[in-house]
């Protein structure tokens, strides 16, 4: 029987492909899980987050050989609860406005917190060199693994958007 672990997917015109399996955190906090991942240095895509392809605009980052590139907190809510606000203020604006966004299941909402020093990290691992990830800016991308479609929250002096056009902060260009 093929198993989780063993299973390999190859989409050709898709690379630097990785899967993030709940059930492969390091340590489970009390603000969620810490997850690590031996990644080939490169370029990559924030383009899933439980599901929902962040196909309509995204961040990509690179990771650089020997050292780990923190991604800070990954965040996500449920939108469509009765009465109820996001704790997380990344998600605030989304979620204030949920009865417009009825939609009779768990759609959820995902942000980025970038890496801070001061951010709770395992003492084990203390020794290694590290660094957040220096976020870019990534335009629409096709839809091809996901369930959902949405689009990451804005990220200050990272990513924002004009309707639904995607906005590079840094340089001020609409994305295609």
């Amino acid at each position: 029987m093929l198993t989780y672990d063993q299973f390999v997917f190859e989409y050709k015109p898709v690379t630097n492909v990785y899967g993030v399996a709940a059930r492969k955190e390091y340590r489970k906090t009390n603000y969620g899980r810490d997850m690590f991942f031996k990644l080939m240095p490169g370029n990559y895509v924030l383009y899933d987050v439980g599901g929902v392809c962040m196909c309509l605009g995204s961040v990509q980052f690179q990771v650089k050989a020997g050292q780990i590139t923190d991604l800070g907190m990954i965040i996500s809510d449920i939108v469509d609860r009765d009465g109820a606000v996001s704790p997380y203020e990344e998600l605030e604006e989304v979620t204030k406005n949920h009865g417009i966004y009825r939609t009779g299941f768990a759609y959820t909402a995902s942000a980025i917190r970038p890496y801070t020093p001061d951010m709770d990290f395992p003492a084990e691992l203390a020794t290694f060199a590290r660094s957040g990830a220096e976020y870019r800016a990534k335009g629409k991308m096709v839809m091809y693994f996901s369930t959902m479609l949405d689009r990451l929250t804005a990220m200050p002096g990272v990513l924002s958007y004009r309707g639904d056009k995607v906005v590079d902060e840094r340089t001020g260009q609409v994305l295609d």
